[in-house]
């Protein structure tokens, strides 16, 4: 594929990642291309990601384990509803803070399913995630939809349960035809005391046909608390969902372009505290991109404050 589509598809991707806003989404700030590297401006998280707290501790609590979804299932639900599927949903791509908090990261492959036109840009034949949580139709290069992302979450969870994955294998392959073919194995071959009522959760989350799966997020996130009530001593609950659906989620972030006068007003009065910044940023480093910006919005807002 020639340089400048590459580039055009990997800008119209970062693009939509600064669209998304949640509080459990790991927000895009800026993103920029030189000749042979690319910048992203994110969210700093200092607490890993859950494949290290897998790696290091195994199985989840049940209480952490239900924290994790809860949050993921939130998110991913504010990303379905304007029509975004992550596609390369796994413990390395859900980051966590020092508290613990998750937070969705990594819509690098990530696809706008409510753009006809970007749909139809993948390729026929093209292979698009992670082997070890692919659903069967990313596999086949069908078409996807918010289940896709749902199986690849049943996946996780298994895998957060029990500290295993359900599918073994020393070769992609092995994974992927597994995926297809073989069903989940019940959540007591690879970890014991666990309800058997989270089998049917995470049977329903990776059903090989994507309708068969979970309608969405939030609905696999009740269920899995209801099954799992007795084991947190917790009462069933009753989990919010917006009114409107197809309401707009409204980015306060300007989103991969540079400001402009028009955003002067937000700056006003603020060029010690942007100096300030500039210059904690410029340790060791060229921000004259950032400082030819940093003069514009300067004297936009000295022109904005000047009287008629």
């Amino acid at each position: 594929m020639p340089t400048t589509l590459i580039s055009s598809a990997v800008l119209r991707r970062k693009q939509l990642v600064a669209r998304l806003e949640h509080p459990h989404i790991v927000p895009l700030y800026d993103y920029w291309r030189e000749p042979g590297v690319a910048y992203l401006v994110m969210r700093l998280l200092r607490g890993g990601n859950v494949q290290n707290l897998l790696l290091s501790r195994g199985a989840l609590s049940i209480e952490e384990t239900s924290h994790i979804l809860e949050q993921m299932c939130s998110a991913l639900n504010a990303a379905h509803r304007i029509g975004v599927i992550h596609r390369d949903l796994k413990p390395a791509n859900v980051l966590l803070d020092e508290d613990n908090n998750s937070y969705l990261a990594d819509f690098g492959i990530a696809k706008n399913i409510s753009n006809p036109d970007m749909e139809n840009r993948t390729q026929i034949g093209e292979l698009v995630g992670t082997p070890h949580y692919m659903s069967p139709e990313q596999i086949r290069s069908l078409s996807i939809k918010p289940q896709t992302d749902i199986y690849c979450l049943g996946i996780m969870l298994y895998e957060m349960l029990t500290g295993a994955l359900p599918f073994n294998g020393p070769t992609p392959i092995d994974f992927i035809q597994q995926h297809i073919n073989a069903p989940v194995p019940s959540l007591s071959a690879n970890h014991t005391g666990l309800p058997a009522a989270l089998d049917k959760v995470i049977e329903r989350a990776t059903a090989k046909e994507p309708k068969d799966r979970y309608e969405d997020a939030l609905s696999l996130y009740k269920d899995f608390r209801q099954a799992a009530q007795n084991l947190m001593g917790v009462h069933p609950v009753t989990i919010y969902v917006e009114e409107d659906p197809n309401v707009e989620i409204i980015n306060p972030f300007k989103g991969l372009r540079a400001f402009s006068e028009a955003d002067a007003d937000n700056f006003f009065g603020r060029e010690t505290l942007v100096q300030q910044l500039l210059a904690r940023l410029g340790e060791g480093g060229d921000l004259s991109r950032f400082r030819q910006s940093s003069v514009r919005v300067a004297v936009a807002s000295h022109r904005s404050s000047e009287p008629d």
